[in-house]
């Protein structure tokens, strides 16, 4: 998948339910900066597996249909 979106060194990543990192993990593996990641999950339990896979990446509790209407009407860019 992270092939696919094309994840790789300088893109800022806005990941909705990342869940247990299977897509972040794919990510870090192609150059992705955990400081350029904002990752959504609702799950106390895969909050805590994210923040100790990437300690620098923003790990946000929420639910991403409601945050991703933020995250459109914001100034911030991603690229995947």
């Amino acid at each position: 998948m992270a092939e696919v979106a094309e994840a790789r060194a300088g893109c800022h990543v806005l990941e909705l339910g990342a869940g247990t990192g299977v897509f972040t993990r794919a990510q870090l593996d192609r150059g992705v900066d955990p400081s350029d990641m904002i990752l959504v999950e609702r799950d106390e339990r895969c909050m805590a597996t994210l923040r100790r896979l990437a300690p620098e990446a923003e790990v946000l509790n929420g639910d991403a249909f409601a945050l991703a209407d933020n995250w459109v009407k914001s100034e911030r860019h991603f690229d995947v």
